[in-house]
């Protein structure tokens, strides 16, 4: 069998080099493989880190919202209530108006009834000038009251209102505007009638004052002619007079055997009744016209004191306040919450930026409301965070939270709301305590 030739040491060498080539470029596969792999598990990593910040992002989102609505809920009952209590205590004020004006009014008309035919009408009765008053009084003047069947009506109308309120008490209604000014318009309605009411009181009682004064021999007794018959007396009297008057003058016409004079006599007759009559109801007219001027004087002098009296109240209640709101503004567990905006500080707050100033200064509520962080929105907390953790500021106590996730934690949100709350509430006497710049 023939014997294959030996290699020689250059194939053996060109064999070995292949091998060594063969053998890198496998390595440099594998290696490439895995740069793929590790590269594609480092990709999938990234995508799950994604995915769970997008997932974190869109639960905050939905609790911001959830917190938003929960907010405009509390603020509409807020208002609500609000609104009621105004309703109900106008209502009330309307209801505790009426009501007076009901008793003043019944009390009136029974005064007046009684005089009519008591000891006191029959005393006024005993003098003419009096009667003719008391004729005025009743024919003119007492016709300007109030009728009580009038002021039940309106009586039940601001109950109906006040009823409503209270039925509606701790829910989310709102009353109209007409319907507070309904209640307001009642009210001040109910006092204008009970100044009427008290000036005629007052007439009346006048009326039986000066009867007590004036001086007569004749008493009052069983017999003695009442008020009411003397008014119709009177006016008996009167009609009978001018009958008679007329009746006189026309039968001296007759008389005359000059018709044209008879005539003219007639027409003066007519004329002179016509003009006492005339001058009659001048005379009415100008005591009525004295008695509005008088009512009206009266209305005017009871408005001022009254809106006086309620100037003094607010002023009273908003110095009682005011009072209140600094004694809470000294408190040191306030004073300790409220540290990063009232310890001067050169770093202030201007517009939307921050700035340094020469002198040490607490922070300006103006400026802080200006910036954004007043205003009760997630946006204004998050300003409110921004300048109570700015590293810029070396002066004031800092609030060591995280920017982007202090808002997870409820304590920590709970924490900045309350401090926003306080700043809103205690700006002003904050202000006038030099505790804050305006």
């Amino acid at each position: 069998m023939a014997r294959l030739p030996d290699s020689s040491p250059e194939d053996q060498r060109k064999g070995t080099s292949f091998v060594i080539a063969l053998f890198l470029l496998l390595v440099l596969a594998m290696l490439v493989i895995g740069g793929l792999v590790a590269a594609l598990y480092y990709l999938r990593g990234e995508q799950r880190k994604t995915q769970e910040k997008l997932a974190a992002l869109e639960l905050q989102a939905q609790k911001a919202e959830v917190e938003r609505k929960a907010g405009a809920e509390k603020d509409r009952r807020v208002r609500a209530e609000n609104s009621q209590q105004d309703l109900l205590r106008q209502a009330r004020a309307a209801t505790n108006a009426l009501e007076n004006l009901l008793a003043e009014t019944k009390e009136l008309n029974a005064g007046a009834t009684a005089l009519r035919s008591n000891e006191d009408g029959k005393r006024v009765a005993m003098h003419p000038n009096l009667i003719e008053r008391a004729r005025v009084f009743y024919e003119v003047q007492l016709r300007d009251a109030p009728a009580a069947a009038d002021v039940i009506t309106r009586l039940e109308a601001a109950r109906r209102i006040e009823q409503q309120v209270l039925s509606q008490q701790g829910t989310a209604y709102e009353p109209a505007p007409d319907l507070v000014e309904s209640a307001r318009t009642a009210a001040a309605t109910a006092e204008q009638d009970r100044g009427k009411v008290a000036q005629l009181r007052t007439y009346l009682t006048a009326l039986i004052q000066e009867s007590k004064i004036k001086y007569t021999e004749a008493k009052v007794s069983a017999t003695s002619l009442t008020l009411e018959d003397a008014i119709k007396a009177k006016a008996t009297a009167e009609a009978a007079a001018t009958q008679q008057t007329l009746a006189d003058r026309t039968a001296g016409a007759k008389e005359d055997a000059n018709r044209t004079r008879q005539e003219a006599e007639v027409r003066k007759i007519t004329e002179e009744a016509k003009r006492e009559a005339e001058k009659k109801d001048m005379e009415i007219a100008e005591l009525k016209a004295a008695l509005d001027r008088e009512r009206a004087q009266a209305d005017a002098v009871r408005k001022k004191k009254d809106a006086e009296a309620e100037d003094k109240r607010l002023q009273e209640l908003a110095e009682a306040r005011k009072i209140e709101l600094r004694r809470k503004a000294s408190e040191a567990k306030i004073q300790a919450k409220l540290a990063p905006f009232t310890t001067p500080g050169t770093f202030q707050v201007q517009g939307k930026k921050f700035v340094r100033i020469p002198d040490k200064k607490p922070l300006s509520w103006t400026q802080l409301s200006a910036y954004g962080a007043l205003d009760g929105s997630m946006a204004s907390l998050q300003n409110l965070v921004e300048i109570a953790t700015s590293d810029h500021d070396n002066d004031r106590p800092r609030w060591r939270l995280n920017l982007k996730f202090w808002s997870n934690k409820s304590e920590t949100l709970e924490m900045v709301k309350e401090t926003q709350q306080l700043l809103n509430e205690l700006g002003p006497v904050l202000v006038e305590m030099k505790l804050l710049e305006p």
